[in-house]
This record gives C-alpha cells, structure tokens and sequence, in this order.
C-alpha cells in the first residue's frame, strides 16, 4: 500500500489526556510532580516563552512493546537518538505550554500557543514532541519538539521509516490470522457505537475518546485500514459506524487533524480514493516542487501587492493531485520571505481577523490555484492567483518544464488585473 504520509501514524491524541489529570495523581509513577528546572531551561534554550508550566504527563519504562505501538513509535521515531540505548529505563514526561514555536500559526490554533512535552531520563532531557494547542480535541500524529513532521526530521518517507522501525521494534507477540483480526475489528466498531455512555451524543469523536476499542483498531495499522477501506467499498451505509471508521483510517494514515475537510465517513472515503487516484498522476519529479515553484513565480509579478505584507497565506485545498500531508512542505518554501506563512482560505482569514474590515484588504498575500494541467510528464500549467483586495488582485498562468533533473518556470504571465 503506498503509503506518503509526512505526518505520523497510530497515534490517538486526545489533548487532556496528554497532559494527564492533575486531580488524580498516581502515586506509584508520581504523575502531577512539578517538571525539572532542566526542563525548563531546554525549552528556553530554543526560545520558546513558558506561558504554562503543567503536571508531569507520563512517566514509563521503555520497553520494546511500548515501541511497536502506535502512540510510542510516533513520539519515539521523531527522536533522533538511539532509541534501542533508553530500553528498560524510565522516562518522564512533562508537559508546557509554550509561545514562540512554529506550530503557534497553525491552522485552527486559533490561541496561537504550542503544547510541548518534554521527555526526561535520569534528570536529563533527551528530547520532546509538540501540538499545536487547538481549543477542541483534535486526533492525529504529534510533532518533534520543534514543530517538524516524521519525514523532515528523519529524511525519509514514511514507509521507509515504518519498514525499518518494524524490523527494529515489532513485537514478537503471536500474530492473528487476517480473519480474527477483521472479526475484532468487527466486533469493536459495533461496541464502539453501541456504548451507552455516548448514545446521546450527536459527535462522533465522543464515541473514539479514551476508548479501548477504538485505540485496539488504530493500533493494528494497515490490517485494520485495508479492512475498513472494504468495508467503505462493500456497502453505501453513512452512519455512526462509518464516521467511527473514517476516523480511525484518518488517524492510521497520519492525516493532520487541521487539514480535515469532510463531514461524514462516507465523505471521507470519496475523498480517500480521489486522493489515491491523484497518487497515480505520472509526472517526472516532485509535485511539491512543482507548486512551491508555481506559487513563488506568483510573488514578484505586480510586486506591489506585497508591500508592507505580514504574512503569505496559502489556500492548501486548492492544491489540486497533492495530498493534505504535504502541503506544509510547500509552505515552508516560502519562509524565506520572513514573514508568517499559513494554510487559509479568504473566508479563514476573515474569521481569524487577518483582513482589514474597514479598508476591505489583506494584511499580507493570499495565493491560491484554480487550474492544473498536465500537459505531459515534462510540462504542466498552473494558473492561479495572487490576492490582496477586491482590486488588488491578479490571475496568473504558469508554465514549468522538467529540465536536467529538476522542475523550471518556463515563463509566468498576468491574465488579469483587478
């Protein structure tokens, strides 16, 4: 199964439970126990401002079990360390919320703070993973301490890092045959939505929160995908079941939370295999490279509408064959402007209040496509646009050809002028 997700795999976050409980603490692993200075000075060291210091969030003994699960190998596989070195000792987590980091403009990180753990063994901190601190329970894979995906701190896609971790980390439990495990898989979707605790609840994240069935089906992988993805194909149901599995598939896929854009499992499946259907596209080179370098042509045409910009916003859903994991790699092409760059639509810039009411424009750029063509695996046509105001705008085609290994603006013209 091809598999090119940037952002991690098997992890089911749900934002309090992160951070632990601090009216119940355990007493045999001391959870609520104030964090080392060390800690502290870590976080400050790489400039992040402390806005909140919280109660120890986990405290374990690594083991290789721990490693083969979901959860673990996403926080432990974003640490560039040797992982195998830590096995049998205890490591304790604590949890921060900081300012200053990368994942404050976050899309829907409407209080633009970052969560941070940082993991300390024997007094010592060897790494960390991060969240952007979303006012709802969002699911999905964490960040590095930094704010960096699996594939940027490791520099390799997902299924070579997933093959290596398996062979490195797998469990050595006895495996279940394909048919017990859809069985199971089965038999725990229909706990799932048949749980009285949640039968009046009208949101289906109600259902997957802290729940061990739901955290069994993520934690079986591609099994558990490949079996829910025939289930979506086998029948046209669109209820509570098919909203819980679409969840969980999200979730084993490492699709980022902020990027959700559908409102029913059976839309989440339409949008599955459009997403793979774009996957079998056969163009030469990257198309990451082909709209980073598409957008960039954009900016010096009528270079005034870019004065005095704050930010450069992309609409990411308009990024037409390129899945939602890698459309945070585009936007980090363009921080060599110095200035923010975010994911956002007009209508999420209006929302967050990054549009000028009075004046009626932008405080910075918003670039978007409308149309992609192939013309072959050496030539494409991207047309879009560059947005300031209602007449600040204009509309752009781009030609790029494939030359001497990498993709190049063959020439980037203005269609209109507003």
């Amino acid at each position: 199964m091809n598999k090119t997700v940037s952002s991690l795999i098997l992890l089911l976050i749900c934002v309090s439970t992160l951070y632990g409980c601090s009216t119940h603490k355990n007493p045999n692993n001391n959870i609520g126990a104030v964090s080392p200075i060390n800690a502290e000075d870590f976080l400050k060291t790489k400039g992040f401002d402390i806005v909140k210091t919280n109660d120890k969030a986990d405290s374990y003994v690594l083991s290789k079990e721990k490693l083969s699960s979901g959860s673990y190998s996403n926080i432990w596989g974003l640490q560039m360390l040797d992982v195998k070195s830590y096995i049998g000792k205890t490591v304790d987590t604590y949890g921060f919320t900081v300012k200053g980091h990368p994942l404050d403009n976050a899309r829907d990180n409407n209080k633009h703070q970052t969560k941070v753990w940082v993991m300390v063994v024997e007094n010592t901190v060897i790494g960390g993973y991060s969240l952007p601190d979303y006012d709802e329970v969002h699911y999905g894979g964490v960040y590095s301490i930094d704010g960096k995906t699996l594939e940027e701190v490791t520099g390799l896609s997902f299924q070579e890092w997933s093959d290596r971790w398996k062979k490195d980390y797998n469990s050595q439990k006895s495996q279940k045959t394909s048919e017990q495990i859809s069985k199971l898989i089965d038999d725990k979707l229909n706990a799932i939505i048949s749980n009285p605790k949640h039968m009046a609840s009208s949101n289906p994240y109600d259902h997957t929160k802290e729940n061990e069935d739901y955290e069994y089906i993520v934690n079986q992988g591609d099994k558990a995908l490949e079996y829910m993805l025939s289930k979506f194909k086998k029948s046209n149901e669109n209820g509570l079941k098919e909203y819980v599995m679409a969840i969980a598939c999200s979730e084993i896929l490492g699709e980022k939370p902020e990027q959700k854009n559908w409102s029913s499992g059976r839309e989440w499946y339409e949008n599955y295999l459009k997403d793979k259907k774009q996957e079998n596209i056969n163009i030469k080179g990257s198309l990451v490279d082909v709209y980073s370098i598409a957008l960039d042509s954009f900016m010096p045409l009528d270079e005034g509408l870019n004065g005095d910009m704050k930010f450069i916003a992309i609409a990411g859903n308009t990024l037409k064959y390129l899945q939602a994991d890698k459309r945070n790699v585009v936007l980090k092409n363009f921080e060599k402007y110095k200035v923010k760059v975010m994911d956002a639509s007009l209508e999420e810039l209006k929302k967050v209040g990054l549009f000028n009411e009075k004046q009626l424009y932008l405080e910075g750029v918003l670039l978007s496509v409308k149309d992609v063509t192939i013309v072959s695996d050496e030539e494409i046509v991207v047309e879009g646009s560059k947005y300031r105001s209602g007449d600040g705008a204009i509309g752009v085609k781009c030609t790029l050809k494939y030359k001497n290994g990498n993709w190049m603006v063959d020439k980037a013209d203005i269609t209109w002028i507003s």
